[in-house]
């Protein structure tokens, strides 16, 4: 069940959550497991060491956001904007991140197992890529990941 607190100072933005989150009020890890952020704005936040656990970021813009060393199990990542966001050392095991944007991506030693990075289907003859340009995949493990109809082209360490 997701942190209520949490929960209302992502609503109040970025600047709210991040000088939470600076002025040492959350030190450690915050539980958002199974929260519904879909489509949510969560661009510039510092995320880092959130357990975003069954969570739905579907659609959500997390542009440049901060998720180093967070716990997204099976979470919805859909096409979501992920651009310049530091997924360095997370989980994303079971994530879901079909057609998703993922250009200047940050999963260095991250964990990805079984995800999918697969383009998501738009109609009957045309579908979203999910486009890898750019990402940096360095010493991430990539066991069991669906890269059907993604780009990447371009990605460091593919």
């Amino acid at each position: 069940m997701p942190n209520e607190i949490a929960l209302s100072l992502i609503k109040q933005g970025v600047i709210a959550w991040n000088s939470w989150r600076h002025l040492g009020k959350q030190y450690g890890g915050l539980d958002l497991t199974g929260a519904d952020l879909g489509s949510a704005d969560l661009r510039d936040f510092d995320l880092s060491s959130v357990d975003f656990t069954n969570a739905n970021l579907g659609a959500a813009d997390l542009t440049m956001a901060n998720l180093a060393r967070a716990v997204l199990k099976n979470v919805n990542l859909r096409t979501a904007d992920l651009s310049g966001a530091n997924f360095s050392n997370s989980t994303l095991a079971g994530a879901d991140l079909s057609g998703a944007i993922l250009h200047g991506t940050d999963f260095e030693n991250a964990l990805l197992t079984n995800a999918i990075f697969a383009g998501t289907i738009l109609g009957e003859a045309s579908f979203k890529w999910a486009d890898l340009n750019g990402a940096d995949l360095s010493s991430a493990v990539l066991f069991g990941v669906d890269f059907r109809r993604a780009r990447i082209s371009g990605a460091m360490g593919a």
